[in-house]
């Protein structure tokens, strides 16, 4: 996806980018990449436990494996 669609898709977005200084820009949209990947990989474990814990409660089988035991 090209950043220059995202910050103009986003007024307020659109309008801190110009406010930042050249030289913050790309530090800036690094970090905010690497928090938006840890919140991708931490939330995808958070979201697997949490349907983990609703099978368990509900007396599903957790996995496939657990199915053939059952």
């Amino acid at each position: 996806m090209d950043p220059r669609m995202i910050i103009s898709a986003i007024p307020w977005l659109r309008r801190a980018w110009r406010m930042l200084p050249p030289p913050l820009r790309m530090p800036l949209m690094l970090v905010a990449a690497g928090v938006g990947i840890y919140f991708a990989i931490t939330g995808r474990d958070e979201l697997k436990h949490a349907i983990e814990e609703m099978r368990a409660g509900a007396g599903e089988p957790i996995d496939q494996r657990q199915r053939g035991a059952a």
